[in-house]
């Protein structure tokens, strides 16, 4: 949703290094870094994730925040019959 915090938790990535050997890095490890899409305006965004030395983009839809009913009032009473 539009102003949301890009959220980075939860995600795994797969490293593979020259050796054939791989490792998960989680997301929240502070070695990952990740760009920072315009998160105030709607549309799809582009993220890249830094790991390394290595980059790897997904994309996002930021989306317009609903339209709630925020409250009513009484503007004439119904009639009494």
């Amino acid at each position: 949703m539009i102003n949301d915090t890009l959220v980075r938790d939860g995600g795994v990535l797969q490293a593979t290094y020259s050796n054939g050997k791989s490792a998960d890095i989680s997301t929240n490890s502070s070695s990952v870094k990740f760009s920072s899409p315009n998160m105030s305006v709607p549309g799809t965004k582009n993220v890249t994730i830094t790991y390394g030395g290595r980059s790897v983009n997904y994309s996002i839809l930021v989306k317009e925040r609903p339209i709630v009913l925020s409250k009513i009032e009484i503007l004439n009473l119904p009639f009494k019959n």
